[in-house]
């Protein structure tokens, strides 16, 4: 019995030694594989929840659940209106994705160095520590993400019943028509720049509350499962993690992006009519006020949720196996 235990703690010590992160010379490179890798696979399982999430917010009589709006655009147009925008999505969120990553990556690495001077970490810190990497890789991501997400998301409504005005809709073509049409008609600034701020906001708080609460879930579970806090975990844990830090962070912050929405795709001279809000906080206001308080500010929050919750759980999952795997293949 003696000789059996000792077999198998040897092999659990061999299991977690190996499994344990250590930093990599290649770690830039390994970082930018993983999230171009996870970014893809993400963005192409998960697209058609995006589409709904966003006609959802953007017509307060688009579907009366996640479910109905899924089926709903699926019988306008099938598979090429769930996935509306893809084109844009792939070639422009690819980058964005691994800059949004690799920036996390090294924001955290920068701040905890300068947070360590010798004393016991704290877990303050590591949250403060969490939430500004988010919030700065948000920032710098947003550079590639909102032009991206303008021309995605004025493409996702372009059905006739999610649109304003009654002109033919320049939206429903390619991705790359998309963007000369709102260039053509908006410019730079004012169209596939618009509503930067509120892109910024958007994201970067729901980006800084989900890695607050993503690593400590993280965390929590190899320190249970392993003894220590920077122990790999396996898929599963990784899916429960992101999709309950996804689940609160993208429900808390429906408002935000609802407003962001609403001012990357609000009137404009193709479509024969004025800008109807004046920034972000006259926006929310609105809404509160003309949509029914609440219940309005958070009309979509259910399908947000239904689409960032897999989406981040399939995208932070392949993001952590592909380092945990290039990792071992460029150590």
């Amino acid at each position: 019995c003696t000789y059996i235990s000792s077999i198998t703690r040897n092999r659990i010590m061999s299991k977690k030694d190996s499994s344990t992160i250590t930093p990599s010379k290649n770690a830039f490179t390994i970082s930018i594989l993983s999230s171009a890798g996870a970014g893809v696979i993400s963005r192409i399982l998960t697209h058609p929840l995006d589409t709904v999430k966003a006609r959802m917010q953007a017509s307060q009589s688009f579907g009366r659940s996640p479910l109905d709006a899924f089926a709903r655009t699926f019988r306008q147009g099938g598979l090429r209106s769930l996935y509306s925008g893809i084109g844009a999505v792939l070639i422009g969120g690819t980058p964005g994705t691994v800059l949004y990553l690799t920036s996390y990556e090294a924001f955290k690495k920068h701040l905890t160095h300068l947070r360590k001077d010798g004393r016991r970490e704290e877990k303050g810190n590591n949250a403060a520590v969490h939430f500004a990497s988010g919030m700065l890789a948000e920032a710098v991501a947003c550079v590639i993400y909102v032009p991206v997400d303008v021309v995605k998301e004025r493409m996702q409504i372009s059905s006739r019943e999610v649109t304003f005005g009654s002109n033919k809709n320049p939206y429903s073509g390619s991705s790359y028509a998309a963007l000369r049409s709102v260039v053509a008609t908006d410019g730079i600034r004012k169209g596939i720049y618009s509503a930067y701020g509120a892109t910024l906001a958007s994201f970067g708080t729901y980006t800084a509350i989900y890695f607050v609460i993503y690593e400590d879930l993280k965390e929590r579970a190899a320190l249970k499962l392993y003894g220590r806090r920077d122990h790999c975990l396996s898929p599963e844990y990784y899916v429960v993690c992101s999709a309950s830090a996804a689940s609160l962070a993208s429900f808390v912050t429906s408002p935000l992006d609802m407003a962001k929405l609403r001012l990357q795709v609000q009137k404009n001279k193709i479509l024969g009519n004025e800008r109807p809000y004046r920034n972000m906080l006259d926006c929310m206001r609105r809404i509160y006020v003309e949509e029914g308080g609440l219940r309005g500010s958070f009309r979509g929050a259910s399908a947000r949720v239904f689409h960032t919750a897999p989406s981040t759980a399939v995208m932070m999952t392949a993001y952590e196996t592909f380092k945990t795997f290039f990792s071992n293949k460029f150590p």
